[in-house]
């Protein structure tokens, strides 16, 4: 079994883990009776319940689709089932 060797500090993990949560509070705030958001053309509502989509999503979301263009399919490389 290979080890593992963290590419960051646990001082640099730990304060991104608190920013992270700061921000997912403070959405939660924003958000108490559910948000609407226009994202990557497309608008979804989101319940309280789940965590809102925050300023730097769009990462993730142009990522996705970006492969997603070049054939790459997100979720069947993760779930081979569906």
């Amino acid at each position: 079994m290979t080890r593992h060797t963290p590419f960051m500090s646990a001082e640099r993990a730990e304060r991104i883990r608190r920013w992270h949560e700061a921000a997912y509070q403070a959405a939660k705030r924003e958000g108490a009776s559910g948000q609407t958001f226009e994202y990557l053309g497309r608008t979804i509502v989101v319940p309280p319940q789940v965590q809102p989509i925050t300023g730097v999503s769009h990462v993730l979301g142009e990522a996705v689709l970006a492969d997603r263009r070049r054939g790459w399919d997100f979720a069947r490389q993760f779930s081979p089932s569906l």
